[in-house]
């Protein structure tokens, strides 16, 4: 088919230390992911051609990000303080090209549903930034932002 486009990419993160005693400097806990374990893309488009010349182009994509953590790197990571959970998000898009294909518009979408999720998260230290409160603390993840966009080419 012509006019469509797919495309999908994965990632598969694993770590294994070879420092397995708590007491020895670069010991990492076997409950850290500082990395999700995996993540993946989907997306799609097809270009619908319209009377004279020009083009329709709808466009989905879905992103997904495993589980990771933000406690020290040498605890255990304790959920809910330390494990930032997994997402999905999804994005829209919808260009219109004309005939003369000097200029597009596009209307998109990022994270359409409106989902919430969190960038970072972590437990609060106490001011001299050594004990754990364990009071929660994060920044929250990009909500819906749509974009109305203008291309000329020249």
């Amino acid at each position: 088919m012509d006019r469509l486009t797919l495309n999908a990419s994965a990632g598969y993160y694993t770590y294994d230390s070879e420092i397995s005693d708590p007491t020895i400097s670069g010991y990492v806990h076997s409950s850290v992911r500082e990395q999700p374990e995996l993540s993946y893309a989907v997306g799609a488009q097809y270009s619908f051609r319209l009377p004279g010349g020009g083009a329709s182009t709808p466009r989905i994509d879905a992103f997904y990000q495993g589980e990771r953590t933000n406690g020290v790197v040498g605890t255990p990571q304790l959920d809910p303080y330390h494990i930032v959970p997994d997402r999905t998000i999804a994005n829209a898009r919808l260009t219109y090209t004309p005939g003369d294909s000097k200029w597009s518009a596009a209307l998109s979408a990022e994270n359409v549903l409106d989902k919430f999720y969190w960038a970072q998260l972590t437990a609060e230290r106490d001011p001299a930034g050594l004990v754990e409160t364990f009071d929660q603390t994060g920044v929250p993840g990009r909500g819906r932002e749509c974009v109305l966009s203008l291309r000329r080419t020249f």
